[in-house]
């Protein structure tokens, strides 16, 4: 981190729920996200539910990349699925990142 400094973790688990379940909030989906759904035969709609309407079973917390990263879990369209979203540190919650997708069947 530059000059030293420590992030503070100020982002607490109610507002990141507030944040990723503001339907007004974009969802955009990393390459990595989009590869996983396709292996995963998850679609755009199971994913975004699950952000939406899920439980946050970890985080928030900082990621490798610097961001807050949140897991969203949920049973939607007969399969059980995780999802990992990432919100910019900076600002968190103007926008919301899959960063990849899981099946938990």
């Amino acid at each position: 981190m530059p000059g030293g400094q420590i992030k503070k973790l100020d982002l607490t688990k109610p507002r990141a729920i507030e944040i990723c379940k503001d339907k007004s909030k974009k969802v955009f989906f990393t390459d990595h996200a989009l590869e996983r759904m396709r292996q995963r035969k998850l679609t755009r709609s199971q994913v975004e539910r699950c952000i939406r309407t899920g439980a946050l079973i970890e985080g928030p917390s900082i990621g490798s990349k610097g961001e807050w990263e949140c897991k969203f879990e949920l049973f939607t369209a007969g399969d059980k699925i995780a999802v990992v979203v990432g919100l910019l540190y900076e600002d968190p919650g103007k926008r919301i990142l899959v960063i990849t997708t899981i099946s938990l069947n």
